[in-house]
């Protein structure tokens, strides 16, 4: 009986093969991460420069909407940038030492920037306030340049009180304010400005600089962190 002896034979990657694999699969999987992180960095930032038009349009539309339903006499510009600041965590607007004077005996004339604009529509026996106040010590963004602030909105009895109550938690409790931007958007600077027009209505011009806390990108990007929206409309006080 013969025998037959079966040569067995095992055949698999070479050492060098299995290294030029992994490092090609490396690359892959470092494009790949590369890829997605760019994706989610760029969704974000469009998320929040969408939040940052959205929010800048409503705080404008608020504003335009109240004035045209004002008479001129009742829709009043002042200037307390200087006098006052914003807590958020106390949610109270403090003084500040650096403007000792009032900023509230008497309001604006035409073409002076203010922070605070009261109005008090037709039929109504409240005002509403809206001002823009930077936060409290003069906090800046993470870029160290932005001053960090908020536009607040109240609303106040039209007796026995003054323009000055208007933001004072001593006399307008913090409760009553409302901060119209939220965290994740941060508003720069807001300047109000009015000129008189032939039919004796007040023509104001709002300007609201806002941008997006969250940015990922450098400041050389070709995308821009800061929005600016103008808006232009008058009192429609009728006259007879």
């Amino acid at each position: 009986m013969r025998t037959y002896k079966r040569e067995t034979k095992y055949e698999a990657f070479s050492l060098i093969e299995m290294l030029i694999t992994i490092i090609i699969l490396g690359f892959i999987l470092i494009t790949c991460a590369l890829v997605l992180t760019t994706l989610i960095k760029v969704s974000t930032v469009s998320t929040n420069k969408t939040r940052v038009r959205t929010e800048s349009e409503y705080m404008q539309e608020l504003l335009k909407r109240t004035i045209r339903t004002t008479d001129p006499a009742n829709a009043r510009l002042y200037n307390s940038l200087g006098s006052r600041q914003y807590n958020p965590s106390t949610s109270k607007i403090v003084p500040t030492v650096l403007s000792p004077s009032n900023p509230y005996e008497t309001h604006l004339g035409e073409n002076q920037i203010g922070n605070e604009i009261h109005l008090k529509p037709f039929g109504s026996n409240k005002w509403l306030c809206v001002g823009f106040f930077y936060e409290v010590g003069n906090a800046m963004e993470s870029d160290g340049k932005t001053p960090k602030g908020y536009v607040i909105k109240t609303t106040m009895d039209d007796t026995n009180s003054s323009a000055a109550d208007c933001f004072d938690s001593n006399k307008n409790k913090p409760h009553n304010y409302i901060v119209l931007n939220s965290r994740f958007v941060n508003v720069s600077n807001m300047e109000v400005m009015y000129t008189m027009t032939e039919d004796k209505n007040k023509e104001f011009i709002l300007n609201l600089r806002s941008d997006a806390i969250y940015w990922y990108f450098a400041k050389g990007a070709p995308l821009s962190r800061d929005i600016l929206r103008q808006s232009i409309v008058k009192t429609e006080g009728v006259m007879w």
